[in-house]
């Protein structure tokens, strides 16, 4: 499921990067950054020292899954409302960056 949450936020970002840039002729750079770090967190976090570090949060009591879960379908709500027209795409990103820090920061704190 973790895995399927990241794959979706990245191709909502990737989307959202294409349709800025056929808007603008200019690649939003926020949202390519967004869409590079959920990719690379993808490679990272399912290779095996991801596998090997999330357990080691697991055993130490901070279950992060759940939290980069929340984090990803979050970003996704937001996404959705950036590309129905809903959300500006320029709060969007903020919202997103919002989301993923709320995440860092509730996962450290054992919340």
């Amino acid at each position: 499921m973790l895995l399927f949450s990241y794959i979706i936020s990245a191709a909502l970002e990737a989307a959202i990067t294409y349709i800025q840039y056929q808007g603008t002729g200019e690649i939003p750079k926020i949202y390519a950054l967004l869409t590079v770090s959920s990719l690379l967190s993808i490679a990272i976090e399912f290779s095996v020292p991801g596998e090997e570090a999330r357990k080691v949060l697991k055993e130490s009591g901070r279950n992060v899954d759940l939290y980069d879960m929340i984090s990803n379908f979050g970003r996704t709500g937001i996404y959705f409302g950036v590309l129905f027209g809903y959300i500006a795409a320029e709060r969007g990103a903020l919202m997103a960056c919002g989301c993923i820090a709320m995440a860092m920061v509730l996962s450290m704190l054992k919340v």
